[in-house]
């Protein structure tokens, strides 16, 4: 397998702006605002609440890259983004390839079809994880999630803020994007299930044991 890493020369912008910004990547919109200077500290004094229109855009990020005659005569190519966060849209030279909806898994895409061997467009939009949430909270759904909206997003709820942190609901490309290059499908190891677990609790000095055991 020929890896090749895409972690450079991406932008990004407001999506209703004609003004690209350099981004960084594994990243996110709140440090790559601040690090254009375009955003004031936002751990400064009372400005949390003044960076609240952020979370309410959408957002969008792009690079271009080359691949070599040989990567791209490979029999098959994906395209592989360790972490997306969280509902983003992913075009290669124009061509929608990915809808994504959860930040937590890694999404691979074959892309043998889609490349070419100089000025490729990676494009990324990144739609508001915030509005996204608050429309899921009025859907007619059978059941009702208690406390906020955003126990319906598979993203760091965190995110959405916590009595020991403020809220900063972001999106961005926050781990490694690559190209991965091979001649032949890997070989995926079958999941075997343990055969037996046990949950054991037993005195102990403390007081009373909690864990689990697997296959003895």
């Amino acid at each position: 397998m020929v890896v090749q890493q895409l972690q450079q020369h991406w932008q990004f912008k407001q999506q209703n702006s004609n003004k690209w910004y350099p981004a960084q990547v594994p990243g996110e919109v709140h440090t790559d605002l601040l690090r254009n200077k375009l955003i004031p500290d936002p751990f400064y004094r009372n400005n949390e609440a003044k960076l609240k229109w952020i979370e309410k855009e959408n957002w969008e990020y792009q690079t271009s890259f080359n691949v070599s005659e040989n990567f791209l005569a490979k029999k098959n190519i994906d395209l592989v983004f360790e972490g997306l966060d969280t509902y983003a849209d992913v075009f290669l030279n124009g061509k929608l390839l990915l809808q994504a909806n959860n930040m937590f898994r890694q999404w691979t895409i074959p892309v043998k079809g889609n490349l070419k061997l100089k000025n490729n467009t990676l494009f990324v939009r990144f739609y508001s994880a915030q509005n996204k949430v608050d429309a899921l909270a009025k859907a007619d759904f059978p059941f009702v999630v208690p406390d906020n909206a955003r126990a319906y997003a598979r993203k760091a709820q965190f995110h959405f803020g916590w009595d020991w942190g403020p809220k900063f609901t972001g999106v961005g490309i926050w781990k490694t994007v690559k190209l991965a290059a091979y001649a032949k499908k890997p070989i995926e190891k079958p999941f075997l299930p343990p055969l037996k677990v046990q949950l054991v609790q037993e005195k102990d000095a403390q007081g009373e044991t909690f864990f689990f055991k697997i296959d003895g």
